[in-house]
């Protein structure tokens, strides 16, 4: 008497419903009494997982492994064979080996094997629970699981027949290998990679072999044909493996495929054609957000399309600009993001150039040029001014001078309070001196002026005071009349 037994091919952990057999085949050619070689089926026994193999009777204790399947409790007689349409009753009968038994509703004649009849094929079905906790071969690519198959049968005479069939079940695992590309969207000339995590068995010898990475062009979404670009690494063990740098030009939608082929103890495992988006990064040189006298805030929008950015501000009065904002980092998020920048020190009533720039590890992109014009230098309130004496009778003549800014509502001192007076005193046409004054931050200014003897005895002299503007403010200008003698 023959056994077999077959739990189908690299069945995987939570998948349902697998078609096996168990077989069972009179091979007697000895004749028993008066009857011949027939024999009566009397139980068939299946111990679907144990740790070692070839077994006998019973799976060792030590390397027992129940629980790796479940049977579904109704089994049936293959057609065209001794038990064609019998249905079979699958119990557990012995639970710390997950031992099964199939127990027949009707019984079951094997003919002798010139008979029409000799064998007998069970169909069942099986759910795989969990991974085998053993590896009854390592040598072999996948788990292992030993299995025995028993059958016990009498011959016509009531002489028993028994069989034992140990075997190896089909590979339960593959090497576990997860994949996503790096990163999951870039820019133009920014270089790109795809990266793996390859995790084997644990009871099993090391990963060897190399992972090939495969970079198809845009459009070939089912990673097919020859690649635009490939990169194999050497595997040593379980661990992360990234592909060299592939720089793209172009933007588009580029997908990688990651393949392991395996080596003695892990079968060949591909991972899902991934895609990866490349773009061009968008910038967009917006209006001004504010602009003053001599300060104003730029405004625009940055597309990073996912890569790291930073973004400045490009100004001045031509389109060579010359001066620039500082880089600031650009913020997270998808489409287009909101950049601003503040500048001082502009001139007032002046027209200048800007662009905005935006800038990641592939290079620098420029918006479009655009201009503004800065506000006028507004008007002083108020230019007063005393001076003391108004005569001096006696050379040298000697007068002090002072004054204040009055500044327009709205600017404040630390910006409308600075600047040069200047003194100018004539005889006629004739310039007697000229002298500066600095204008504090208080906004007021005070000047000593002393006129030589000799510029005359008694006159009228005029008096010129102005105020030379600064980045605020326009200039001022008042008179007055002294005299001398």
């Amino acid at each position: 008497m023959s056994l077999s037994s077959d739990l189908s091919a690299a069945p995987a952990v939570g998948k349902q419903g697998i078609a096996g057999t168990i077989t069972v085949t009179n091979t007697s050619t000895s004749p028993q009494s008066n009857a011949g070689s027939s024999l009566t089926l009397v139980s068939l026994t299946l111990v679907p997982s144990c740790g070692q193999a070839p077994l006998a009777a019973d799976c060792p204790a030590s390397v027992r492994d129940p629980g790796v399947v479940s049977f579904n409790p109704n089994a049936t007689g293959a057609t065209g064979t001794a038990c064609a349409g019998v249905p079979f009753a699958v119990t557990t009968t012995d639970a710390a080996q997950g031992k099964v038994e199939f127990d027949a509703a009707s019984p079951v004649l094997l003919s002798n094997p010139s008979g029409p009849t000799p064998s007998c094929r069970v169909n069942f079905t099986f759910d795989v629970l969990r991974m085998p906790t053993f590896d009854a071969d390592p040598t072999t690519a996948g788990v292992q699981t030993g299995r025995l198959a028993l059958a016990t049968a009498t011959h016509t005479d009531g002489s028993p027949a028994v069989t034992i069939s140990p075997a190896l079940s089909p590979a339960f695992a593959r090497a576990n290998v997860t994949a996503s590309a790096t990163p999951s969207g870039t820019t133009v000339n920014i270089p790109m990679t795809d990266a793996v995590a390859l995790t084997g068995r644990p009871s099993a010898p090391p990963l060897t072999g190399t992972v090939s990475f495969k970079l198809y062009e845009p459009g070939n979404a089912a990673c097919a044909g020859a690649p635009l670009f490939s990169s194999d690494m050497p595997v040593s063990g379980s661990g992360s493996y990234v592909s060299d740098p592939f720089l793209p030009v172009a933007p588009g939608d580029y997908h990688w495929l990651a393949s392991y082929p395996g080596d003695a103890n892990n079968a060949a495992v591909n991972t899902a054609c991934q895609v990866v988006s490349v773009h061009v990064p968008i910038v967009a040189t917006g209006a001004m957000a504010r602009v003053g006298r001599v300060g104003a805030t730029f405004a625009g929008s940055v597309d990073t399309a996912g890569a790291a950015t930073t973004y400045s501000f490009e100004y001045g009065r031509t389109t060579a600009y010359g001066a620039t904002t500082p880089d600031r980092p650009v913020g997270g998020g998808t489409g287009p993001a909101s950049v601003m920048s503040i500048v001082t020190g502009l001139r007032a009533g002046t027209t200048y150039h800007y662009r905005l720039v935006a800038t990641n590890g592939g290079g620098s992109i420029t918006g479009f040029d655009a201009t503004f014009k800065t506000k006028p230098k507004a008007a002083l309130k108020r230019l007063s001014l005393s001076v003391a004496p108004h005569r001096d009778a006696s050379a040298p003549y000697r007068f002090t001078f002072r004054g204040k800014l009055t500044l327009p509502a709205g600017l404040p001192p630390a910006q409308g309070c600075s600047g040069l007076m200047s003194i100018v005193i004539r005889n006629g046409a004739k310039t007697l001196t000229t002298v500066h004054a600095g204008v504090t931050k208080h906004c007021g200014f005070a000047k000593a002026i002393t006129i030589p003897k000799g510029s005359g005895g008694s006159r009228r002299l005029k008096v010129a005071v102005s105020f030379g503007g600064n980045r605020e403010l326009a200039k001022k200008f008042v008179s007055t009349v002294i005299r001398t003698g």
